[in-house]
């Protein structure tokens, strides 16, 4: 197991990167060059003061949620006690690691330092357990691995491991596998949720997203223009503000929960 996950580290940290227009823009701007890849270079990365290295190379090597599939694909419910996956960004690091960067229509090969290769293992929380009877229903009521998968890279993150919301999790499983209602977006949407809200159990889950619904109502009602007035006027939970696209999908998966939770 140990390999595999070295292997599925291997190929996160060396697979191509791209900068984004953004991040460019603040690189070239933080040490006044003009094209901002000349900075990730090896005797520039080098010579660069941490703060600033850990600003360059931070975007790039978060986890994507593709990041987090691939490795949690190698990874046991249990997951990895800390030592080992400490010793496995010792290893990889000892294998001087290149990734490729581009920007524009110019490609740089880059050598990734330990503390980048050891930010994107933690940020893939090895540690956390996945509970092995969700993962068993998860992968039974999944319409595929790929969609499987997903969920439990999802599940990994640590908004899910406190005991709270690992029952809630079982309750709501055990609730789609009654009904046939299960899908991969409403897991998307309870991931999102569950971290912002931290709703405890179904009850507390359920008026949370009556509060949800009930903001998003009251926002189409009286156009908001003052964010702070309107937090201490209401109670509501407003969540970000955002296109009509995700409001529409937030609202969908909420009404769509809470049928199941009323039965």
């Amino acid at each position: 197991m140990t390999e595999a996950y070295k292997a599925a580290l291997r190929d996160n940290i060396t697979r191509p990167r791209m900068l984004s227009a953004k991040h460019a823009a603040d690189m070239s701007t933080m040490e006044g060059v003009d094209d901002p890849l000349d900075l990730l270079l090896p005797e520039q990365l080098e010579g660069m003061e941490l703060w600033k290295q850990e600003y360059a190379l931070s975007p790039l090597f978060t986890p994507t949620l593709e990041d987090r599939m691939r490795s949690e694909q190698a990874l046991q419910p249990d997951g990895l006690d800390p030592h080992i996956w400490q010793q496995l960004v010792q290893d990889l690091t000892a294998e001087k690691p290149l990734c490729k960067v581009s920007f524009g229509d110019r490609v740089v090969d880059m050598a990734v330092p330990e503390d980048a290769i050891e930010r994107h293992v933690k940020l893939l929380y090895p540690a956390n357990r996945l509970d092995e009877a969700c993962k068993a229903q998860i992968e039974a009521l999944s319409a595929s691995d790929e969609d499987a998968l997903e969920v439990m890279a999802l599940l990994r993150m640590p908004h899910w491991q406190a005991l709270a919301q690992v029952r809630l999790l079982k309750a709501l499983l055990d609730l789609f596998a009654q009904q046939g209602s299960y899908t991969v977006d409403k897991m998307r949407f309870l991931d999102e949720f569950v971290r912002t809200h931290k709703p405890t159990d179904t009850e507390d889950l359920a008026q949370k997203l009556e509060n949800l619904e009930e903001s998003y109502r009251l926002e189409q009602e009286r156009p908001i223009f003052n964010q702070r007035l309107e937090q201490a006027q209401t109670d509501n939970i407003r969540s970000k503000l955002c296109g009509e696209g995700v409001k529409n999908f937030r609202l969908a998966q909420s009404r769509a929960i809470l049928q199941d939770l009323q039965g």
